[in-house]
């Protein structure tokens, strides 16, 4: 398991308990972590609040290398 999914893994339940869930797509040259939206998640009109102040600030924080996350459109 990589450092990103052992980041997201601990967030998971919260997502979980909307249905919804997150996948990571890549990690790009540019230590950008890409993700995609599964679930309930995908309708969410809050989900750009959870990447923001959730996935983001959690991964970020936790993995210094990580320059960004995003969402895949």
């Amino acid at each position: 398991m990589t450092r990103a999914e052992e980041v997201l893994s601990e967030l998971r339940p919260h997502l979980w308990s909307d249905e919804g869930d997150v996948k990571i797509l890549d990690l790009n040259d540019d230590f950008e972590l890409i993700l995609q939206w599964q679930g309930a998640c995908n309708s969410c009109r809050l989900s750009h609040l959870t990447l923001k102040y959730g996935l983001k600030s959690a991964v970020m924080e936790q993995i210094e290398e990580i320059r960004d996350v995003t969402v895949a459109s």
